[in-house]
């Protein structure tokens, strides 16, 4: 795979924006929940799916943020792993993610 990073949700919609206009900027997105004060990744996937929608995603976190992963998942983001994860669990949601229709 070709791995490209941000440091926070502005930024990944900063590099977002610099994609050809049509059709999803990433094959498959991976988002943490918590990212900078104020928004967080389902702000981000938020104003990803406007941008692109039918954007994949895979969200991840550390904490139970239950109804905001639900809310992403409802704009269309995929499988949520909860940290810690192992490699198998993550290559595991990669493969599933790539595999989901847009």
């Amino acid at each position: 795979y070709t791995v490209e990073t941000a440091p926070n949700g502005r930024a990944a919609l900063r590099l977002i924006d610099t994609r050809p206009p049509s059709g999803a900027a990433f094959d498959l997105v991976i988002l943490d929940m918590c990212m900078e004060p104020g928004f967080d990744g389902l702000d981000t996937y938020r104003e990803i799916v406007q941008r692109r929608p039918g954007q994949r995603c895979i969200l991840m976190s550390g904490f139970d943020d239950r109804p905001r992963v639900q809310q992403a998942q409802r704009l269309g983001a995929g499988r949520f792993l909860a940290k810690p994860y192992t490699i198998e669990e993550l290559g595991n949601a990669i493969r599933n993610g790539l595999s989901t229709p847009r």
